[in-house]
């Protein structure tokens, strides 16, 4: 899945992605 390969790349541009950029 994406979101697994992003969380492997780099967990904390998915939490950007999953929370969105206002964090």
């Amino acid at each position: 899945d994406s979101l697994s390969n992003v969380l492997a790349l780099c967990p904390n541009c998915h939490r950007e992605l999953h929370f969105g950029k206002g964090i």
